[in-house]
């Protein structure tokens, strides 16, 4: 499950819709879980400081502790996504 099925099962939710998510994998993270580890993705320096879309948590470069490589590593997006589904009571639905 990555970023576009958290944002559908979210809106889902917000609707007052039933949400049920299958998702394949023990964790979710979507494409950013095939990345290696050491990998980082280079967006355009606005996408990089924006998220849109993911309100409620910041993304991991707009955090205050993040420091000059808050690039959008592999771990750190996945991180990212399990705290969003957290935050937005996702996690329930998600099987």
């Amino acid at each position: 499950l990555g970023p576009t099925g958290l944002l559908a099962a979210s809106a889902f939710r917000q609707a007052d819709h039933t949400v049920h998510v299958f998702e394949q994998n023990a964790e979710i993270g979507g494409a950013w879980r095939l990345l290696p580890p050491s990998s980082h993705v280079l967006l355009p320096h606005a996408m990089a400081h924006t998220m849109p879309g993911f309100p409620v948590v910041p993304p991991p470069c707009e955090r205050p502790d993040a420091g000059p490589d808050a690039a959008p590593y592999p771990h750190r997006m996945c991180h990212y996504l399990q705290e969003y589904a957290r935050v937005n009571q996702l996690d329930e639905h998600i099987h």
